[in-house]
């Protein structure tokens, strides 16, 4: 007998527009590896990425990048997020 859905087991699954935005923006800083460059890319401050992705990192409760001489690096979490 199959188990019907309830609204509590669906509350975790549900991707809104404000996580999928956070998504989009990592996916172009992880591309261009600059906070810099993506902001410059999507025509926004670069604050506004930061602060994208910093809510993104507590989201998903990980870190996506670290930072080496100015240049963003993708963790092993940021990585397995880009696959």
């Amino acid at each position: 007998m199959a188990r019907k859905i309830g609204e509590d087991d669906v509350e975790g699954y549900r991707v809104d527009a404000q996580l999928l935005s956070d998504l989009w923006i990592f996916r172009i800083a992880a591309r261009v590896g600059s906070i810099t460059g993506a902001a410059s890319r999507l025509g926004v401050t670069q604050g506004a990425v930061s602060q994208r992705v910093i809510r993104l990192d507590g989201r998903l409760g990980t870190t996506l990048f670290s930072r080496k001489n100015g240049r963003l690096i993708l963790t092993s979490s940021g990585e397995h997020g880009l696959s």
